[in-house]
């Protein structure tokens, strides 16, 4: 059973995508109420005006999910072009960059940190996605795996590899 198909027998699946979809956009400051993103992801009825970007965003995560998880159940490795990829399926309609890493430098407001600079991007995701490899393949114990998930998350986040697209 593909991700669609699951989506439409699961309600828990789609509930998990609503509510990553509404919490994943809301905090890069997208307007939608998780109602409004209910109405779009299940019946694709836009419920009031607003903008593209807005309906653009929900969308996309949601396509982007799709993408993600039927390549994972087939197998697919976790490497830069696959990151990237899904990155242009998150930014479809909304950056003429999409896909691509951050050709200048970006920061995230109030952090702690500074993000990696944009000339070492490319080797740096590089080194990620082979230590999040290694660690899938290594690791047997599901939470062992899911810890090391969150800290890749976190170091990926620090890396900021991709242009900003803030509201």
């Amino acid at each position: 059973m593909n991700y669609k198909e699951l989506l439409e027998f699961n309600d828990y699946a789609m509930d998990l995508t609503i509510r990553t979809a509404h919490h994943s956009t809301a905090i890069e400051n997208n307007p939608l109420s998780l109602a409004e993103t209910i109405s779009i992801l299940t019946t694709e009825y836009i419920p009031r005006e607003m903008p593209q970007r807005a309906f653009f965003e929900v969308k996309n995560y949601q396509n982007m999910l799709f993408f993600l998880l039927e390549n994972l159940n087939k197998g697919q490795s976790v490497d830069s072009f696959f990151i990237r990829e899904l990155h242009g399926i998150l930014m479809n309609f909304l950056l003429p960059n999409k896909g691509a890493f951050k050709t200048t430098d970006n920061t995230i407001l109030e952090a702690s940190f500074e993000t990696t600079p944009n000339f070492q991007v490319p080797m740096a995701m590089k080194e990620w996605c082979d230590n999040l490899n290694y660690k899938m393949k290594t690791l047997q114990d599901k939470e062992e795996k899911l810890k090391a998930i969150l800290e890749q998350h976190i170091l990926f986040e620090r890396i900021h590899p991709f242009s900003d697209s803030k509201w």
